[in-house]
């Protein structure tokens, strides 16, 4: 079942499936979309960056930065953790660099 949340449609998912990454293919599909990272370089335009996600990879994602999606064809799936606790996305991006887990960051916020 899907439920609005957020402004698009969720669904919760139990810790076995999180922990079972093969699943995620259930979901995968080629798409065409771009992820564009803007910042305001005057009150009619922005510089924009854009994420080129490569298939098979996962991004830490900071959503408080603005950003849009745009897709052009099927539907764009996106794997999303809510935490019960707060916990800020540099205290996340801190604790997955110190366990080994993130690569160098790009020119994307």
């Amino acid at each position: 079942m899907w439920w609005p949340h957020l402004g698009w449609l969720a669904t919760p998912l139990s810790r076995d499936w999180i922990t079972s990454e093969p699943a995620q293919q259930a979901v995968h599909c080629d798409h065409h979309s771009h992820t564009l990272f803007g910042r305001n370089v005057t009150n009619t335009s922005m510089h924009c960056l854009e994420l080129r996600y490569e298939p098979g990879r996962f991004y830490l994602f900071n959503n408080q930065v603005p950003h849009t999606v745009i897709n052009l064809d099927v539907n764009r799936y996106l794997f999303s953790l809510e935490f019960a606790e707060p916990l800020s996305y540099f205290d996340l991006k801190q604790r997955f660099a110190d366990a080994g887990l993130l690569e160098p960051q790009t020119d994307v916020p």
